[in-house]
């Protein structure tokens, strides 16, 4: 989820329009406050969902916030 002001959705609308379309989800925000969020279509969801089920198959996703040597 990336979060964006208003006035640079409106600047950058078609980019952030291809983000939506690609599966990312924005929050828009007016003065630091969540004011909507842009969705991707429920078929984008889908394919997002399925995409990362098959990366389950393969990767193993541990503590990604510690550092290495305290895992």
């Amino acid at each position: 989820m990336q979060r964006v002001s208003i006035s640079d959705f409106r600047a950058h609308l078609p980019d952030f329009l291809h983000q939506v379309e690609a599966g990312e989800t924005l929050i828009i925000t007016s003065r630091g406050k969540e004011v909507a969020r842009v969705l991707p279509p429920k078929e984008a969801q889908k394919q997002a969902r399925k995409r990362l089920a098959e990366l389950q198959k393969n990767v193993v996703i541990g503590d990604v916030l510690s550092p290495i040597h305290e895992q």
